[in-house]
């Protein structure tokens, strides 16, 4: 790169490289890697930073030259009598993403951001399909999406979108997940043994969810129902573990309310607060 002086390797795979053109961000050159037949095209997109395969086949290929993305050849592969080839080159940069890219959702709908850029031209169609789902239809091309509805019920979902542009070149298939938890943890909170003011109080919970983790709160309350007492637990594993909470108690001597309060990474509450009582002595 003359801008920067920066040299680097294109392509370093066994045989030799040669006869290399170059238009833009695409490199191709004639390669001999291939060791059960002749010389081949290959191709590096310099702005992906991907290798690609322009013509591999039992013949030789070589002296490859590329403009504005289409790449002509020397070609063989009619019983020893050159011929001339050509490809359209469409190495696409595309992505899509679910709700801005989140890993967990408490909604049956989402929001798609989609953004595709076809070298061969203008993006105009894009294909929507949920995976397990009815195939998709070619739309409009749309940078968002809302609502898309994902499959039914709890679990992995996984949305696949293909974009087509101008000259009609599709690109790569492109995919997101994201896990869908509609339900609420489920929290027990085992009996709390009595402690004595100034002992250490131990207060063991579980905390069962399709999530693998979820941030839990505990609070104790007096009989009038206020609270004195809150602890912000943060995440904590989901499952058959059983949590402990150990503090210093310096409450007055009575009971108390054990509430303990879990959100997971969904940002579904507990349809029922665990609860017990703490006798101080």
């Amino acid at each position: 790169d003359l801008r920067t002086s920066h040299e680097f390797a294109v392509c370093q795979a066994a045989g030799d490289q040669s006869s290399p053109a170059v238009d833009q961000d695409l490199v191709v050159w004639t390669d001999g890697r291939t060791a059960t037949h002749s010389l081949d095209v290959r191709g590096f997109d310099l702005t992906l930073q991907q290798a690609f395969p322009v013509a591999v086949t039992t013949a030789w290929q070589g002296q490859p030259t590329v403009s504005d993305y289409r790449v002509v050849w020397t070609d063989g592969r009619n019983g020893g009598v050159n011929d001339l080839w050509a490809a359209v080159l469409t190495p696409w940069n595309a992505s899509i993403a679910i709700d801005g890219g989140a890993a967990w959702t408490k909604s049956s709908t989402a929001d798609l951001s989609l953004s595709a850029q076809g070298k061969t031209g203008e993006v105009t169609r894009m294909t929507l399909s949920n995976a397990g789902g009815p195939a998709g239809v070619a739309e409009p091309y749309s940078q968002f999406k809302s609502p898309w509805y994902l499959t039914p019920g709890d679990g992995h979902k996984t949305v696949s979108v293909t974009f087509t542009d101008r000259s009609g070149a599709s690109s790569p298939t492109m995919q997101d997940s994201i896990t869908v938890d509609t339900h609420g943890p489920k929290i027990k909170v085992p009996a709390v043994a009595s402690v004595k003011s100034g002992a250490v109080a131990s207060i063991g919970y579980r905390v069962a969810d399709l999530a693998p983790r979820a941030v839990v709160t505990i609070s104790l309350l007096d009989k009038k129902g206020n609270i004195v007492k809150v602890f912000a637990a943060g995440k904590v594993s989901t499952g058959s573990a059983l949590h402990r909470w150990k503090f210093i108690c310096r409450l007055k001597a009575g009971s108390y309310k054990v509430r303990v309060w879990a959100t997971d990474l969904a940002g579904n509450h507990q349809a029922k607060l665990g609860a017990n009582t703490l006798t101080v002595t």
